[in-house]
C-alpha cells in the first residue's frame, strides 16, 4: 500500500488555521479522500477480461491479505502509541507524588 511520504504538524497547519489536526475529523484533512479514490482509478483501468476467473481470485487474496497486514500493522502501531502515552502518564503521576 502506498503511504504518503509527506509529514504534518501535530499543531498547526495552514489549511486548518489555528485549530490542532488532532481536533479534525481525517475526512477534512484530504489525504483520507485522496487515498480512497486511488484503488478506484486504479482498479477501473483493468478489464474483467483481462485474467481468468482463477486469475482474479489469485489477484484478490493477494490484495485481501495485503489489506489484512498493513490492518493489523495500524492496529499494532495505534496500540503502542497507547501504551506509551499511558507510560507517560503514570511518570507524570508519579513525579508529582514525589514533589508532595
Amino acid at each position: 500500500m502506498h503511504r504518503s511520504s509527506g509529514t504534518r504538524s501535530c499543531s498547526r497547519s495552514s489549511e486548518t488555521g489555528s485549530t490542532p489536526l488532532w481536533r479534525i475529523p481525517l475526512e477534512k484533512t484530504g489525504n483520507i479522500r485522496e487515498q480512497s479514490k486511488l484503488p478506484k482509478k486504479k482498479t477501473g483501468r483493468l478489464a474483467k477480461d483481462m485474467f481468468t476467473p482463477e486469475q482474479w481470485k489469485l489477484v484478490e487474496d493477494a490484495l485481501d491479505d495485503s489489506n489484512a497486514s498493513g490492518s493489523e500493522y495500524g492496529r499494532v502501531a495505534y496500540q503502542q502509541g497507547l501504551f506509551d502515552a499511558l507510560d507517560i502518564f503514570k511518570d507524570i503521576l508519579l513525579q508529582r507524588r514525589d514533589w508532595v
